[in-house]
């Protein structure tokens, strides 16, 4: 019976149609657990201009934001169809996310074989990265997708002798997809010209069908611009300098205030600190080594490392110097060559040392995402989720950081508030006056946060923030003593929002 149930089992994993939906199944459980709302960094930006699709039909952004029309516009769909919900702004990222998994998939274990294939979808679909982050609303969810495709079908289309130009017409496309979300992937046409100058074979008959695919994609927006906006430069007068001088946002070296040392290093220092993606670069780099010195590493296996390792390299050399961009998310295929990497090294292991080796190695990395997910979250909409509630609760206006203010802006417009009335009860607190509620949030990044005055009267006081049980497993294993300043910060428990009533004018200090 248990040798029937087994045999039952392994027809069920190897058919693809059916390992599809499993591992389909295990990326949208696993989102569905972890999503707590959407997260920091441009959500309301993305938020606003699809509200803005919605409410006047064709819309031309405004700002680099609402340009990015391949997450605008499947969010201003959504919105049009159904009612607005935080859960709605961060569908197309999941369903962006489900077709990553579908593309890794299919071509992993095409070119890998099933076992390789397998694991390497099981740790895309459990990606702390890719699956549980990406599901906040953040454009490198979207991005990635076009990149990782764009890739594996380059592969697909040099795989053979004679390279198939249709095949690598739409790997052109799908870097010019790439392109429309951000421009430092500008990495992707380099890196596929690099690989195909450096790998046996015609260059040209491998380089001008991709070369074509992505001048399509600029034409076409090109042709858009000049129709809607009068240029066809648009988005790049608007997007190259939108924040002035500082880093990030022009072509240069580094800032005044930025030695050449932290230019050099600052990259690399957020690479290997950001908990998401930093340990699993780590593993990755091990196994590398380990197939390097000894796995079974086989030709194909080589070639598409190789493929996707250029890439990997030119964008964080690119987006982390001369675009000042030193963010993992400005560079997220980093984390995917190292956890494909880690599925061929996995893999190698399984031939080498048999199925419970490999399987306690999947589990351990498949674990590993979920605990640095935990670790990771902040979840500080939480806050401004709060704040929504309580401004409608109280129909009348509440002060509050920028921060928090910005975002519960974006909550109450996904509530149906008009901007107008949502500006109207959501104030600044740069200048707090008497007699008014004031909402004490403690966002990241926060420039100006409310600091509260004895003379203020508390409301009310809440702990919206879900409490982390790996910090909370650290904080009993690290003692105080040992403990720097900023992992004293990053453990210490979720503190309180208070709601406040003013008795008399107060100036906020800057």
């Amino acid at each position: 019976m248990r040798h029937t149930m087994n045999g039952k089992m392994k027809q069920f994993l190897t058919t693809s149609s059916n390992s599809l939906i499993a591992f389909l199944l295990i990326y949208f459980l696993v989102t569905l657990y972890f999503w707590d709302g959407i997260g920091p960094r441009d959500a309301e930006q993305y938020i606003t201009a699809a509200l803005s699709w919605r409410e006047t039909g064709a819309y031309l952004g405004e700002s680099h934001w609402s340009l990015r029309y391949l997450l605008v516009l499947p969010m201003a769909f959504f919105f049009t169809v159904f009612e607005p919900s935080e859960f709605l702004a961060s569908t197309p990222n999941i369903l962006y996310g489900a077709l990553l998994v579908v593309v890794t998939f299919y071509y992993s274990r095409r070119h890998l074989g099933m076992i390789a294939g397998n694991i390497f979808t099981l740790l895309i679909a459990t990606s702390a990265f890719y699956t549980i982050q990406a599901a906040e609303l953040r454009i490198y969810g979207v991005e990635i997708f076009y990149v990782v495709l764009s890739l594996w079908l380059f592969i697909e289309g040099t795989s053979s002798a004679r390279p198939n130009s249709r095949i690598l017409f739409l790997a052109g496309l799908m870097a010019g997809g790439a392109w429309l979300c951000r421009e430092s992937t500008i990495f992707l046409p380099l890196a596929i010209g690099a690989a195909a100058l450096i790998m046996k074979g015609p260059f040209f008959r491998a380089t001008i069908p991709a070369a074509l695919g992505y001048l399509t994609v600029l034409i076409v927006e090109f042709a858009l611009y000049r129709f809607a906006a009068g240029n066809f430069l648009y988005r790049y007068m608007i997007d190259l300098g939108h924040g002035g001088d500082t880093p990030g946002t022009k072509i240069g070296g580094p800032v005044e205030s930025q030695s050449l040392f932290d230019y050099i290093a600052h990259p690399f220092i957020e690479l290997v600190s950001y908990p998401s993606v930093s340990p699993f670069v780590f593993i990755g780099v091990i196994a590398l080594i380990y197939l390097l010195r000894g796995g079974v590493f086989c030709k194909t296996a080589r070639r598409i490392v190789a493929i996707f390792g250029l890439g990997a390299v030119l964008s964080f050399v690119i987006s982390g110097y001369p675009l000042s961009l030193e963010y993992v998310e400005y560079y997220p295929i980093v984390c995917y060559i190292s956890l494909l990497v880690t599925s061929i090294a996995i893999a190698s292991l399984y031939e080498r040392s048999g199925k419970i080796a490999s399987g306690l190695a999947t589990v351990m990395v498949v674990a590993l995402s979920f605990t640095v997910a935990d670790f990771r979250d902040y979840d500080e909409y939480s806050e401004a989720r709060l704040l929504t509630d309580l401004v409608l609760a109280y129909d009348e206006p509440i002060f509050s950081d920028n921060i928090t203010v910005n975002r519960a802006t974006s909550l109450l417009r996904l509530r149906g508030v008009t901007d107008e009335k949502a500006q109207a009860l959501l104030r600044r607190g740069d200048t707090i006056p008497n007699g008014v509620l004031v909402y004490q949030a403690i966002p990241r990044g926060a420039r100006y946060p409310i600091v509260s005055s004895p003379t203020w009267v508390e409301i009310e006081r809440s702990y919206p923030r879900d409490p982390s049980w790996t910090k909370f497993i650290l904080r009993k294993i690290i003692p105080v003593s040992v403990r720097t300043p900023r992992l004293s910060e990053i453990l210490q428990p979720p503190k309180p929002v208070i709601l406040y009533r003013t008795p008399s004018a107060i100036t906020k200090t800057q």
